[in-house]
């Protein structure tokens, strides 16, 4: 299939949502409304075997139309049918009726009105043809029901007329019908036209007409349940750098549109498609698999490092391509990619123009990879949670505040990857404001934090955004948490990235009420103009200092200066690593206002926040 066909298997499908989407509303509307009216017409007392009738075939039809609709079995036919059964069914049936005589007054509006309401969601083709039937019946049964109920008040040629005008007055009605189902019909193609051209735009690499990443993932996972195995390959061009530099980006244009047309014209490529600068990932055909995909890649990589000729110069480059096999090499559709570009970086270091993904060689990188996949679904299906640790007032133990944390829970791993194994890999990927976001709002929602704190570690990545310090207000302007009750901590080497730029969010931080913290002070550089420099509120003292101070004078010297520091600079301090009640009451001698550690309660998921106002 190539990538037009795809786009417009992806349209005609959206077309097949919709109709299904109108079945349901006739089943699910329709049904209650025949049987509402059968009971009123029952409880007036003009029941009749047309009513009966009808409603019963309504219901049955309506029925069928839904479980159509259930199965996705032929849904737009079946509508089709189905509104021109009932039509036949009311016309059929009350006509009957009226050439035997066995009709009330009543049936008059029904038989007028009900076919209008039916024909109104036919299509305008079809309304078209029914417009003849449809005079010659209002004629013929609003003539019998004149002469049988109004004879001794109209003449035979009144009625004639009023039959006429009836029949008419039907028909323009149709006619109506028929020209808002052709404007509807025009209409929803327009509307299916620009849906396709934007499905097109957001799924095509505007400059080699390729489909991009975020339609290959689509294509790999349909590919991945329609085939029982195929080749997945990952090229990258060697030298193009130069190239540009060279000649201009008009020729690094004018190579990557000749890739791209290569690619799309082998007869081996299912699907090809330009992922990123000068990468590209191609879809071997169904059934290329081992020796015949190691051939196929070989002559594709011999094909596409041919020259290319721009304005007269040759452009000469060279390709990497590193392939997987879709369930012989990985058993999920979402690390293929990863694994193809794995094997393809092996090929470009060991400059072998290509390699197939191999378990043995890739396997701690593709652990990784798989960790990053693993790690995204994880955040967007909610095993990500918040983690609060509590902190105590030094002196009486009483909490004052928690920490938020994140942990990794129900990750189907060997074991529950650790905040120091996927932190990194939300910072890699870009997901640490997600991260945040999610367990600052489960923290929010489900927590009892009321007269307490909350203290929040801030990443590089996070406190460069411009809009940083707006977002987090807004979040927790949406649970009524006070801006005045959360602590931003940043670790030293956070603070030595970008001083000034730190500097301006911090100090918009605090002009919301927000407290500032130097996390982990004198873990890293311990550099004192930092502490100078920064707009701070308070300094938590890192473990490694309290563990050494526990065994060693000298070091108990400078957890002390640090305090003494913290004071005199008007900052509190909170010292973390607190495991024992001897260390508890050593730090609140030398003059800590606050407390965190093991000793106090280790960090608990949210839903089993400790309920203890303090530690005895």
């Amino acid at each position: 299939m190539n990538d037009a066909g795809w786009h417009a298997q992806e349209t005609e499908e959206d077309v097949s949502d919709r109709h299904r989407l109108y079945g349901y509303t006739a089943c699910f509307a329709g049904i209650p409304i025949t049987m509402f009216c059968i009971a009123i017409i029952v409880a007036l007392g003009e029941e009749s075997f047309y009513v009966w009738v009808c409603g019963l075939i309504g219901i049955v039809t309506l029925t069928i139309v839904g479980i159509c609709c259930y199965l996705n079995f032929a849904v737009k036919r079946v509508l089709s049918i189905a509104l021109l059964a009932t039509y036949a069914n009311v016309w059929g049936i009350g006509t009957w009726e009226v050439l035997a005589g066995a009709y009330k007054q009543h049936q008059l509006a029904l038989m007028l009105f009900i076919p209008l309401i039916i024909v109104s969601l036919m299509k305008n083709r079809m309304i078209f043809m029914l417009i003849p039937a449809q005079f010659g019946l209002v004629y013929f049964v609003s003539t019998r029901y004149a002469h049988e109920y109004f004879s001794d008040q109209f003449t035979d040629q009144n009625i004639v007329i009023l039959g006429v005008l009836f029949a008419a007055m039907s028909c323009v009605v149709l006619f109506m019908s028929a020209v808002t189902a052709r404007i509807r019909d025009k209409n929803d193609k327009k509307f299916m036209r620009v849906i396709e051209e934007k499905r097109v735009l957001s799924m095509t690499d505007h400059l080699t007409g390729l489909i991009n990443r975020r339609a290959l993932s689509d294509v790999l996972e349909r590919t991945w349940n329609d085939t029982d195995e195929f080749t997945l390959a990952f090229m990258d061009l060697d030298r193009f750098k130069p190239i540009n530099d060279q000649f201009g980006h008009a020729a690094g244009d004018a190579l990557l549109y000749e890739i791209a047309d290569r690619l799309s014209s082998d007869e081996d490529v299912q699907f090809a498609a330009r992922i990123g600068g000068d990468e590209f990932a191609l879809v071997l055909n169904s059934g290329i698999n081992g020796k015949k995909a190691d051939r196929a890649v070989k002559r594709i990589h011999s094909m596409i490092t041919e020259d290319v000729v721009f304005n007269e110069h040759v452009l000469s480059f060279g390709t990497s391509i590193g392939y997987v096999q879709a369930k012989r090499d990985v058993d999920c559709a979402s690390l293929l990619l990863p694994a193809a570009e794995i094997s393809m970086r092996r090929a470009k270091i060991t400059k072998m123009g290509w390699a197939r993904y191999d378990v043995q060689e890739d396997d701690a990188t593709m652990a990784t990879a798989a960790l990053e996949v693993a790690f995204k679904q994880a955040l967007e299906s909610g095993n990500i949670r918040a983690a609060l640790q509590p902190i105590a007032c030094a002196q009486s133990h009483e909490i004052k505040g928690y920490e938020l944390l994140s942990r990794w829970v129900d990750s189907g791993l060997r074991t529950d990857p650790r905040p120091d194994q996927f932190i990194p890999i939300a910072e890699k990927l870009g997901l640490l404001n997600q991260l945040l976001r999610v367990t600052l709002e489960e923290a929010l929602s489900t927590a009892d934090l009321s007269g307490k704190f909350l203290s929040i570690n801030i990443s590089p990545a996070q406190i460069v955004a411009t809009d940083f310090i707006w977002r987090l207000r807004r979040g927790l302007k949406a649970h009524n948490f006070p801006a005045e009750n959360l602590v931003l901590e940043i670790t030293e080497e956070v603070a030595f990235r970008n001083v000034e730029q730190n500097v301006r969010v911090l100090n918009e931080a605090r002009r919301h009420g927000m407290t500032v913290a130097l996390d982990d002070f004198g873990k890293g550089y311990s550099s004192l103009s930092i502490v100078e420099k920064l707009p701070l509120d308070k300094l938590k003292i890192d473990r490694s200092l309290v563990v050494e101070a526990d065994c060693n004078e000298r070091m108990e010297s400078i957890l002390d200066i640090a305090l003494q520091m913290a004071r005199k600079l008007g900052l509190e301090s909170c010292v973390e690593g607190i495991e024992q009640e001897s260390l508890a009451r050593r730090v609140a001698e030398l003059g800590a206002t606050e407390i965190q550690g093991y000793w106090l309660g280790k960090p608990e998921l949210v839903s089993a926040t400790p309920e203890l106002e303090a530690v005895a």
